[in-house]
């Protein structure tokens, strides 16, 4: 997306003018190389003008024909140049119903709410910021709503939905008076490490300063070098070594007893991978998860000024349960990621490869989302990488195109480290008992093959023969549908409900992690 482009003198300019002051006025110019195109122009103009009816009262509309853009500002002072948004996506106006429907209304909000970042990025490791975290408002504006209730909240979700990268987004936009500090617990085995974690992350956030007991003053981790970072966390390491459960209270204690109306808000992301980490550690492992755990429970309970997202895989309660642990997790309000809906992943797809200048119609968007099956956010980014790596001197997809890169490129070996998660979460398996990787995977061999859901029954079967276990089946197959998207329908029958999961084990999964 470009402000000026002085070579394109003429096109169609789109003029948005706000009627709030929340809003800033926009303009959408079209290029052409000639006016053959204008008639063209004109209907997508008037496409537009239908969308705006899903903003009543933001914006009024005009349309103008311009046949000497370096003129424009003398010819419409009304317009500000500076706002002007070169859509170069040209190719789209040889099909204008490809363009305005069934996706114009989401371009159009996409220019509204984003503006500059109107074309999602593709995001296949990190965790998906700026224009690569797409939609999630409604997740984000419950999470919200439930901390200004005064709740704590337990948040949710399977494997690849965006839990991380949803959850840094409220951390880096926190609504009005709150503080937000983000915890990554992945990689903490034990109460100390809970604590500590806690711990670096606010050091490391110049916006805590304030609210750090006073021994810390001074401790800005983000300002100091590697080797002072260390001292300074070595130091505090013994300390809460020593009492750790001493520590966090008084680390918190600033914040709580403060005059000001300030709230805090921490995130502990990955509370799953801390608990089940610790459970590897000694035979007494379960005891310090019950204590760690009723410890956090009594302390939250006495908070005011503090609330926690707790953030972990949807079996965290199935895997506590067959430990026999407490969790204490019953004054959490409950909060669940989904997946997109179909209509939010067509529109994704369409503006990713838009953003690329790959023209794509409703039929060929309709074949992406059937290729991968259920709409899991990870899996679209990775189809959509392919397609874009594959097509970068296209500006059309075929549906033969599409399916071969499906095949050869996203299930090919090139995308083997995409999906090395799966492997590990196998392997993970073992704290479970000996045999229980094995057991898994041949559940999953059974499902990869069989057309149709699979009786309960002869699951458990199998599970037996692999195991010699019959007490953990049921919880595995738990803890497996939110690893591998199991599902059970009404008959208690089961499938693996992605087909891209469905379609990679296939390949590579029964014959390859053996």
């Amino acid at each position: 997306m470009k402000l000026r482009n002085e070579k394109a003198e003429t096109g169609h300019l789109l003029s948005f003018i706000s009627k709030s002051e929340q809003s800033d006025n926009f303009s959408l110019f079209f290029p052409v190389e000639g006016l053959a195109q204008f008639d063209t122009l004109l209907e997508i103009s008037k496409g537009f003008e239908k969308c705006l009816e899903a903003w009543p009262g933001i914006y009024d509309y005009r349309g103008y024909s311009i046949s000497g853009y370096g003129e424009m500002e003398k010819t419409f002072p009304e317009i500000d140049a500076n706002r002007i948004f070169i859509f170069e996506q040209s190719e789209f106006l040889s099909d204008t119903a490809k363009f305005i429907e069934p996706f114009g209304n989401a371009l159009l909000k996409r220019f509204i709410e984003k503006q500059k970042q109107v074309f999602p990025n593709i995001v296949t490791g990190a965790m998906a910021v700026g224009s690569g975290f797409y939609d999630r408002e409604d997740a984000i504006k419950n999470i919200w709503e439930m901390l200004r209730k005064g709740k704590s909240i337990l948040f949710r979700a399977p494997r690849r939905f965006g839990k991380t990268s949803l959850l840094n987004h409220v951390s880096r936009n926190p609504a009005d008076g709150w503080r937000v500090c983000f915890v990554d617990l992945e990689g903490g085995d034990s109460s100390e490490k809970f604590v500590e974690k806690i711990l670096t992350a606010m050091l490391a956030r110049e916006s805590f300063d304030p609210y750090l007991p006073e021994h810390l003053s001074g401790d800005r981790i983000y300002s100091k070098t590697e080797g002072e970072q260390l001292a300074v966390l070595r130091r505090e390491r013994q300390l809460i070594r020593d009492n750790w459960k001493q520590y966090a209270e008084k680390l918190f204690s600033q914040m709580e007893h403060l005059p000001e109306d300030t709230r805090f808000l921490f995130i502990l992301d990955e509370i799953s991978f801390l608990i089940e980490d610790m459970l590897e550690r000694t035979p007494e492992t379960e005891k310090n998860i019950s204590e760690l755990l009723n410890w956090f429970y009594y302390f939250r309970k006495g908070l005011k000024k503090i609330r926690f997202v707790l953030s972990g895989s949807e079996h965290l309660p199935t895997f506590l349960s067959a430990f026999r642990i407490d969790g204490h997790l019953d004054d959490l309000e409950k909060a669940h990621l989904g997946l997109f809906d179909t209509e939010t992943a067509d529109e994704f797809i369409f503006l990713v490869l838009a953003g690329q200048k790959i023209v794509t119609s409703k039929s060929e968007i309709d074949l992406i989302r059937t290729l991968i099956g259920k709409p899991i956010p990870y899996f679209l980014h990775l189809f959509l990488d392919a397609i874009c790596r594959t097509c970068k001197e296209k500006k059309s997809l075929s549906s033969n195109e599409i399916e071969s890169i499906y095949f050869h490129h996203l299930l090919g070996s090139e995308s083997k480290r995409y999906f090395e998660s799966i492997t590990k979460q196998l392997d993970r398996y073992q704290r479970y008992g000996s045999r229980t990787t094995a057991g898994a995977k041949s559940i999953l061999d059974k499902l990869a093959q069989s057309e149709n859901p699979v009786e309960t029954k002869e699951l458990e079967s199998i599970w037996r023969q692999t195991t010699g276990d019959s007490e953990r089946f049921n919880i595995m197959l738990d803890i497996m549908q939110d690893d591998f998207y199991l599902s059970k329908d009404r008959n208690q029958h089961i499938s693996i409900d992605s087909k891209l999961i469905k379609d990679w084990w296939l390949r590579h999964g029964i014959a390859g992690l053996r």
